[in-house]
């Protein structure tokens, strides 16, 4: 009851598998609060809660939106001395390897 709340309430970005949201946002759409740090750790813990109690997960379907979280999460990293790349351009193509 209290992860169901987390993900209506806190990361409502993180609900569903994911792969078609970030299929969406690579092809140019936005999609408000898709990769924040918040629906990460929702995402995760769901994903580790689920997988520990034997739910059956798809083989790819929440990896792929926590792959695409991660890369985001680390491009937007405040690392002024290393940012020599746009942000889009180094989240698109960050996106692009792990998905």
């Amino acid at each position: 009851m209290k992860f169901n709340l987390q993900v209506q309430y806190w990361a409502p970005a993180s609900a569903g598998a994911g792969v078609t949201l970030v299929m969406a946002y690579l092809n140019g759409n936005h999609v408000p609060n898709l990769l924040r740090f918040s629906t990460l750790i929702t995402k995760f813990v769901g994903t580790v809660c689920a997988v520990s109690s034997g739910l059956p997960m798809g083989p790819e379907g929440p990896m792929v939106h926590i792959g695409a979280c991660v890369a985001s999460v680390i491009t937007y990293m405040e690392c002024s001395e290393y940012r020599s790349v746009p942000p889009v351009l180094a989240t698109s193509s960050t996106l692009s390897a792990s998905g």
